[in-house]
C-alpha cells in the first residue's frame, strides 16, 4: 500500500477525507487549529494546512475507488505517474504538525521575484532571483562577478530564502 496525493475541489478537503474514511479508504487531511476573529466573537477552528490536497493510502489497483469519492478531482501526478509519498515522509509530516500545532504554518509556492537558494546540482549553495516557474523547472537569475547568469534548475533543487 502506498500513500498518494489527491487534488480535491476547493474547500472540500475535510469533507472528502471523511467520505473516504466512511468508504474504508485510509486518508489524511493535515489540519491545524487556529484562533479566528469574527466581529462578535473569537473561535478555534481547524484550518486545512495544504489547500485542495488530501493524502490517501491504497493499493495501485484500488485507485479507481478513490476517484469515485465525491470531491476528488484527480491524483497529483509527478513525471506522468501518480505521486507516491514514502511512509517516512508521511510520518515526518504528521509529527511536524503534531509538534508545531500552535505555530502558524504556511505553504509557500515559487513566484517570480522571490529570492531562492539552489540546493543541488552544479549551482549548489548559489542564491538568485526567480524569473519564471513551470511544472518541473524554474529559471533563476544568479548574480556574481558583475554578471547575471540565467539558469534553468529543477524545482526540487530550490529552497526559498527568508
Amino acid at each position: 500500500m502506498n500513500w498518494y496525493v489527491v487534488y480535491t475541489k476547493p474547500r472540500n478537503e475535510k469533507k472528502t477525507a471523511d467520505l473516504m474514511e466512511k468508504r474504508g479508504i485510509t486518508s489524511y487531511c493535515p489540519v491545524q487549529k487556529q484562533l479566528r476573529q469574527w466581529s462578535d466573537r473569537k473561535k478555534w477552528v481547524e484550518m486545512v494546512v495544504i489547500p485542495s490536497y488530501v493524502f490517501v493510502r491504497c493499493r495501485e489497483q484500488e485507485r479507481h475507488k478513490v476517484l469515485d469519492v465525491p470531491g476528488v478531482v484527480n491524483f497529483v501526478y509527478w513525471l506522468r505517474k501518480p505521486a507516491v509519498i514514502r511512509d517516512e515522509e508521511m510520518i515526518a509530516l504528521q509529527n511536524f504538525l503534531e509538534h508545531h500545532h500552535e505555530d502558524k504554518i504556511e505553504v509557500e509556492h515559487l513566484k517570480p521575484g522571490m529570492t531562492v537558494k539552489v540546493d543541488g546540482g552544479p549551482f549548489h549553495t548559489k542564491t538568485g532571483k526567480v524569473l519564471s516557474v513551470n511544472k518541473k523547472k524554474a529559471r533563476i537569475e544568479l548574480e556574481g562577478l558583475n554578471i547575471a547568469l540565467v539558469a534553468t534548475v529543477q524545482r526540487t533543487q530550490i529552497k526559498t530564502v527568508k
